[in-house]
């Protein structure tokens, strides 16, 4: 063995790199989201403040932009979906209900009840495609005045939906809702907030929003896609 190739021996047998949260590369749509760790950005609305949603307040609008740019990456999302939600519900009112009234009130409820025609199987479809889409999916619950009975349930778009700031506690309370968020939202039409309180079976408020997120998503607030390593890739398809 040469004396060359025994200095590049010892060098490589004793040079080593230690991975640090410093040097390992992060890409956009990651770094666009990292404050959620940290520090959090905060938005105002009329209807109260909440917590952004990456850096322009757009993050769910990139992962449309991004769903639209690729074809292989459309696909895999909506065949997804498609497995998720399934080919229709099934049931048996005959058998859970023997009143006939009972069993025509609950079968308009599941064919109407996000509005005319938009039943139940519509939302589970949608929100299985949000679930793929964004990392998360949520309801709107509406009830009556008596709190023991459901009079709307739909599936939400997730990028009209940002939790509203959390009292010194941390603790989430309430959701701002309106259609879009980010540059822009101010001059949209028909572009209202409204605050609505989170879900909770005990509480007596009319309006709640169920938020589900994927339990990967690496942040305490918000639902992220497990695609998004997987920035780069989709961006050049």
């Amino acid at each position: 063995m040469s004396v060359f190739s025994k200095v590049v021996d010892y060098f490589a047998s004793n040079t080593f790199v230690v991975a640090k949260e410093t040097n390992i590369a992060i890409n956009p749509l990651e770094k666009s989201i990292e404050n959620l760790g940290s520090r959090y950005a905060v938005g105002n609305t009329i209807a109260g403040d909440y917590i952004k949603f990456g850096y322009g307040d757009d993050f769910p609008v990139i992962l449309e932009r991004m769903y639209h740019q690729s074809p292989v990456h459309a696909g895999i999302i909506t065949k997804k979906a498609k497995m998720v939600s399934g080919n229709g519900l099934q049931y048996d009112l005959e058998t859970a209900f023997k009143a006939p009234v009972k069993r025509a009130e609950l079968k308009a409820f599941l064919a109407n009840c996000a509005g005319k025609s938009q039943g139940l199987y519509e939302q589970i479809v949608h929100a299985s495609f949000q679930q793929e889409l964004n990392g998360a999916f949520a309801f709107y619950i509406k009830w009556n005045k008596e709190h023991n009975k459901i009079v709307e349930f739909k599936s939400l778009d997730i990028k009209g939906l940002r939790i509203a700031e959390p009292g010194p506690d941390g603790k989430v309370t309430h959701f701002i809702m309106r259609r879009k968020f980010g540059k822009g939202d101010i001059s949209m039409q028909h572009n209202e907030p409204k605050k609505v309180p989170v879900f909770d079976k005990f509480s007596k408020a009319q309006e709640q929003i169920l938020y589900v997120k994927n339990p990967y998503s690496g942040n305490y607030y918000y639902g992220v896609p497990n695609y998004i390593s997987a920035f780069h890739f989709i961006n050049a398809d």
